[in-house]
């Protein structure tokens, strides 16, 4: 738990550097904010452990992913019901009860997938609320990535 804790800060405090640095996310689009996440979560991640590089990469695959699909003017599906697929794909354990879980690994591949794969703390939040289970653990460490990234806006 302990790692956790130190990938997650580690994190917050790199997203924090960054938009002190004058890149503010303000002015960034969608994918420009999702970078600067992703270069962060990947550099806490190489500093703390496997799990979590394997977590990042997880992500960010899933929501190449994802993008491709839409783009291919597939349509969309139930957002919540692809939330919890993607997670259970990065789990290793498509179980809603894995998915759900309060265990503090298993919700790190929650936190990665809802702060890279959207676009705001609004919707990260909505989608952390509608996916279920330990959702208020999981909001309080989303709101504090996306605060660093974005700051007091």
């Amino acid at each position: 738990i302990f790692h956790v804790g130190e990938f997650l800060l580690r994190t917050a405090s790199l997203l924090f550097r960054s938009s002190e640095n004058g890149s503010s996310s303000v002015d960034l689009t969608a994918v420009e904010r999702r970078d600067v996440t992703v270069a962060a979560l990947s550099e806490a991640a190489s500093k703390v452990g496997a799990v979590f590089v394997e977590a990042v990469e997880s992500a960010v695959a899933e929501v190449q992913r994802r993008d491709a699909f839409l783009a291919s003017g597939a349509g969309t599906q139930d957002m919540t019901r692809q939330d919890i697929e993607v997670v259970g794909r990065m789990l290793g354990d498509s179980s809603l009860e894995a998915v759900q879980s309060g265990e503090a690994v298993d919700a790190v591949h929650v936190i990665v997938w809802l702060v890279i794969s959207r676009a705001g703390l609004l919707d990260a939040l909505v989608a952390n609320s509608l996916m279920g289970g330990s959702s208020a653990a999981r909001a309080v460490f989303m709101a504090l990535l996306i605060a660093a990234r974005d700051g007091p806006a």
